[in-house]
């Protein structure tokens, strides 16, 4: 795929520690040019509590400062943009997103949400935590969507789970 095409690049890098993955941008966000840019998105609030480090990115290249933090950002569907309602097959690259992180090998892929999980691994039903399936040799972990339309999970799961990956994150942190 052409970068050019993709309504939002990439932010990724060899030796990362998490790259969350969602299933496409939302409107707000390729507008601005920032994931996770709705207000009422819970990922930049997680992502401080994770890291210990608040960041509230403008654009793209503030988004970029993930990496410094061992981050990376991506999603399954780069050519569209909108809610998963909006999203039809033919925009996930799945392929290419296996490409890209047997390429860069994170430690560890969290998919944000279970959608794009279920793109990812082809079934209609799936938990959330740590999976038993690798990619290659990065772990792979399922969470609730820091989507505001996550609502019934996230009350249930999603707390829950943003504290394992946080737990997660700093043992990673504390072993390099």
């Amino acid at each position: 795929m052409n970068p050019d095409d993709e309504v939002l690049g990439d932010i990724l890098d060899n030796n990362l520690l998490i790259v969350f993955c969602g299933t496409a941008v939302g409107n707000k966000s390729a507008k601005d040019k920032c994931y996770y840019k709705h207000t009422s998105n819970k990922f930049w609030r997680l992502f401080a509590k994770i890291t210990g480090d608040k960041l509230s990115p403008k654009n793209l290249d503030d988004c970029k400062k993930v990496l410094k933090y061992g981050i990376g950002l991506t999603d399954l569907n780069k050519k569209e943009k909108g809610s998963d309602t909006d999203l039809t097959e033919g925009g996930y690259k799945i392929k290419s997103f296996k490409e890209k992180m047997l390429k860069y090998s994170p430690k560890l892929i969290v998919f944000n949400g279970k959608g794009a999980a279920k793109k990812f691994f082809r079934t209609s039903s799936i938990s959330y935590g740590m999976q038993n399936e690798k990619l290659g040799k990065s772990a792979i972990f399922i969470a609730p969507s820091t989507s505001s339309s996550s609502g019934k999970d996230w009350k249930e799961y999603g707390l829950n789970c943003w504290n394992k990956i946080g737990e997660k994150y700093n043992e990673m942190k504390k072993s390099q």
